[in-house]
């Protein structure tokens, strides 16, 4: 039986942690953040769950971690993070387009990630699994994946929010309490990144929609933010899910819990969140920057405008 995924796609920085939490919310869904990092992450670097513990000592990773490594007895960690790496990285989808990457590597990431999915779905008893990594080279892996049922939403934020984010330094806790913060980025380097990583999540998207004859949604977070009803409305169309109660609690200022999420940001530490219906004004960027975002990104905007209208 197929394990159903709904995985969040686009540039990080995007909101993908709310949505992540207010889904997570639902009866018949478990979001669990962006599983491609749970390795990296949360086993080797020991960046703690939003619970509050480390996932090998999560109430609710620990199982599923123990399991899947006594499942699969010959292997490591670091062998599952060389297939991430393999299959999910962009720099070597080339490999795979023009049937160059090994078939084991294929192989054995495929079962390995189902079988990672599936230990998931059993612990959780849920029936779809929120899965809020990103990538769009690990929306092709997963595409792969024939045990997987996939239902893709692209996030999108507005490129001036997302490089007013990215200008700033972000905070996450790693081994033994340690804060930890990135690096500021540059107008100009979040600009292309922003504009490159959106584009080829599209490619993939329409390639993915095209063989499988499958469908996709387009969410914009400014949208999401103001008009969290139309937005909803957007994923119910794909993904046959009443979200009615969670749009209500939204719109009432009501609370969302947070269950068991590995990386995203800091929002994941509180106990429960609201979701704010207005947009932060942004601080980090001078006239040179909104200048170039407008003309950079405009076409791109003009294309996710249309999009989200047939969407």
């Amino acid at each position: 039986m197929s394990v159903k995924v709904i995985y969040i796609v686009g540039a990080g920085r995007s909101g993908s942690t709310v949505i992540d939490i207010t889904l997570n919310n639902h009866p018949q869904v478990v979001g669990v953040g962006e599983l491609s990092s749970f390795f990296k992450l949360g086993i080797i670097e020991k960046e703690k769950c939003s619970c509050g513990a480390i996932a090998e000592q999560c109430d609710f990773f620990s199982g599923i971690y123990n399991e899947f490594l006594s499942s699969i007895p010959e292997d490591t960690v670091d062998y599952y993070l060389s297939l991430q790496e393999k299959m999910e990285r962009i720099r070597f989808i080339p490999m795979q387009f023009l049937k160059m990457m090994p078939k084991k590597i294929i192989h054995d990431y495929i079962f390995r990630t189902e079988l990672f999915y599936k230990i998931i779905q059993k612990h959780s008893d849920k029936e779809y699994i929120l899965d809020s990594t990103k990538g769009p080279g690990k929306l092709l892996a997963l595409s792969r994946c024939a045990d997987i049922k996939l239902f893709p939403v692209h996030l999108v934020r507005h490129c001036s929010g997302f490089v007013d984010s990215k200008k700033k330094r972000q905070r996450r806790i790693g081994i033994d309490n340690k804060i930890l913060y990135s690096k500021p980025e540059s107008t100009v380097s979040a600009v292309l990144y922003w504009y490159g990583i959106n584009l080829i999540t599209l490619i993939f998207l329409f390639l993915i929609s095209v063989k499988q004859s499958s469908d996709f949604s387009i969410i914009l977070y400014e949208r999401l933010i103001k008009k969290p009803k139309e937005t909803y409305g957007k994923i119910m169309k794909m993904i046959p899910l009443d979200l009615k109660e969670i749009v209500d609690k939204i719109e009432t200022g009501g609370s969302f819990r947070i269950g068991h999420v590995i990386g995203g940001n800091r929002l994941k530490y509180n106990r429960e969140i609201k979701v704010d219906n207005e947009l932060k004004p942004l601080q980090n960027i001078d006239q040179f920057g909104a200048t170039l975002i407008t003309l950079c990104t405009l076409p791109l905007k003009l294309v996710y405008n249309g999009l989200y209208r047939l969407k």
